[in-house]
C-alpha cells in the first residue's frame, strides 16, 4: 500500500446522538474505509467511540445498501423495478402535479440527520416553501413536542455535561437512558464518584439504573403526574426557593393553586409508585443544591400528552432556585440548543416561567 493510496482522516462520529458527536479517526485506502477508531485528540469525546459509532464501518460498501432508485408499477405486489435517475425525478413531479401543493407533503428521514448534514433538510424546507406544500419537521415523531412543552415554560437553555461532573450534587434522568446518549455517560460516572447522587425515573430498567443510586419505575405516560406531585409537595412543604421566584419568574401563584390537587396519594395511583416514594423524591431534589435533571429526547414526548410532561418537569429547577447555577438546571439532551418554540396559545397547564427569553402573554 502506498503514501498516495491510503491516508488518515479525521472526522466525526455520524450517528447523531446528542448533545455532540464524538470524534472519529478513519483510515482510508484507495478510497474505501479501512478501518475505524475513536479520535484521541478530539477535546470532546478524548478517543471514545460507542458501539454505534464503532459499527459505522457496516454501512459504508454494505451489498444491501441501496444505491439505485427503483419504482413499483403495482402497489398490490412487492415487485420493484430499477430506473434512471431523470425516470424517478419525472414519475415524482408527474404524481406531484397531479395532486396539487395541497395535497402533497414532505418529511424527511432520520438518514437526512446521520449523514452528519441538515443540508438536505434545509433544502427540503426550501423546496417545500417555494412550491407551497407541507412540510413537516422529523423532530415531530422524536423530541419535538417535548422541546415544544420546554419552550413554552421558558428553560431555553441547558447546562453542559462538563458542567455537570464537576459541579452537580444530584442527577436526575428522568426517560434519559445513556445508551442513547453515550458521550454523557461518562460524566455521570464522574460525577458520581465525586459523590453527586444520581436517580432514574423511567418505565423500565435501563443501562442508566446500573449507574443509578435509586430508581423509580412509573407506568408510561404518567411522567407529568409525576412531576406536578412534587410541585405539590415543593409548594405546599414550602421547599421553594421565594427569591429566585421572585425575580426570575411569573404564575408562581396560578400553578401553586393548580397543583393542590395533584397530592402524592393521587399520584400513587397514577404512576404506580407508592405516596412515600414520591414525597421522599420530592423533599430530595428542593433539598440538594445544585440538581440537575436531564429530560428524556425521545420516547417520553411519543404521545399526544407528551409535552406537558416536559412543561412540568422543566417548571422544577425554577421552583428550586436551580437555574442559571452551575451543576443544576436542565442538563444536555436532543436538540437543547433549539428547545425555544414560538407561544402557541394558552397553556393547559399553569407554569412557572423562567425570564430568558420568555414571550409574553
Amino acid at each position: 500500500m502506498s503514501a498516495v493510496d491510503a491516508k488518515i482522516v479525521r472526522t466525526m462520529c455520524p450517528m447523531n446522538c446528542h448533545p455532540t458527536f464524538c470524534g472519529m479517526q478513519v483510515e482510508v485506502e484507495s478510497g474505501r474505509l479501512k478501518t475505524l477508531s475513536g479520535d484521541k485528540d478530539n477535546p470532546d469525546s478524548a478517543g471514545f467511540l460507542c458501539v454505534r459509532g464503532r459499527a459505522t464501518s457496516e454501512i459504508f460498501g454494505n451489498p444491501k445498501r441501496l444505491l439505485y432508485p427503483q419504482i413499483r408499477d403495482d402497489r398490490r405486489t412487492d415487485i420493484w423495478r430499477r430506473v434512471s435517475w431523470d425516470e424517478a425525478l419525472d414519475f415524482m413531479a408527474k404524481r406531484m402535479r397531479s395532486a396539487g401543493p395541497e395535497a402533497v407533503g414532505l418529511w424527511a428521514g432520520h438518514g437526512g440527520f446521520t449523514v452528519g448534514s441538515a443540508v438536505t433538510v434545509q433544502l427540503m424546507q426550501r423546496f417545500a416553501h417555494m412550491y407551497g406544500c407541507q412540510n413537516w419537521h422529523p423532530a415531530m415523531v422524536c423530541w419535538g413536542l417535548g422541546g415544544f412543552g420546554v419552550g413554552l415554560t421558558g428553560a431555553l437553555k441547558v447546562n453542559t455535561k462538563e458542567d455537570m461532573a464537576e459541579n452537580s450534587n444530584m442527577i436526575v434522568l428522568w426517560g434519559a437512558n445513556i445508551s442513547s446518549q453515550p458521550n454523557t455517560a461518562r460524566h455521570i460516572v464522574a460525577a458520581r464518584r465525586r459523590g453527586a447522587k444520581v436517580i432514574t425515573i423511567d418505565v423500565r430498567r435501563t443501562e442508566a439504573a446500573a449507574q443509578s443510586d435509586e430508581v423509580f419505575l412509573i407506568r408510561p405516560g404518567s411522567d407529568a403526574a409525576f412531576a406536578l406531585a412534587v410541585m405539590h409537595v415543593i409548594v405546599t412543604e414550602k421547599l421553594h426557593d421565594s427569591e429566585f421566584i421572585e425575580a426570575h419568574t411569573v404564575g408562581f401563584a396560578e400553578l401553586s393553586s393548580h397543583v393542590l390537587p395533584f397530592t402524592p396519594a393521587w399520584a400513587a395511583a397514577e404512576t404506580g409508585l407508592e405516596e412515600g416514594q414520591i414525597a421522599s423524591f420530592a423533599r430530595a431534589y428542593a433539598s440538594t443544591r445544585p440538581a440537575m435533571i436531564l429530560l428524556g429526547g425521545s420516547s417520553m414526548h411519543k404521545s399526544a400528552n407528551g409535552w406537558h410532561a416536559a412543561r412540568a418537569i422543566s417548571c422544577l429547577p425554577a421552583l428550586t432556585g436551580n437555574f442559571g447555577v452551575a451543576g443544576g438546571g436542565l442538563g444536555p439532551r436532543h436538540g437543547a440548543h433549539s428547545a425555544a418554540m414560538c407561544w402557541c396559545g394558552r397553556p393547559l397547564i399553569p407554569t412557572v416561567l423562567w425570564r430568558s427569553g420568555v414571550i409574553a402573554r
